[in-house]
């Protein structure tokens, strides 16, 4: 089977960090696809372990875009970012966290 490029947004790499599990990410994807929105929400917590845990994977790489999708009040922006970048990457996986009204 061959390895796909996967996008992701903020909840998947701190459940992953949580679990011990985000070298899994290595192993399931060719490329991983942060986008910078994603990493901002990741450092902006002091101290935190998913900045150097993401940094140590060795198929991820940093995109920025130019154009977010439409801002909706339900997004922030690294799911916006996240989403729009998968958009644009055909055949790429969108790691995202569903949450539910309440959460």
């Amino acid at each position: 089977m061959a390895k796909r490029i996967a996008i992701t947004n903020t909840s998947p790499v701190i459940a992953l960090v949580g679990a011990g599990a985000l070298s899994l990410l290595d192993c399931l994807f060719e490329h991983l696809l942060v986008p910078f929105e994603v990493w901002e929400e990741l450092i902006a917590k002091p101290d935190a372990p998913e900045p150097p845990a993401l940094l140590a994977l060795q198929n991820r790489s940093f995109h920025p875009l130019t154009h977010l999708a439409r801002e909706t009040s339900s997004l922030d922006n690294g799911e916006r970012a996240a989403i729009t970048l998968g958009l644009a990457t055909p055949d790429a996986i969108v790691l995202l966290r569903v949450r539910v009204r309440g959460d």
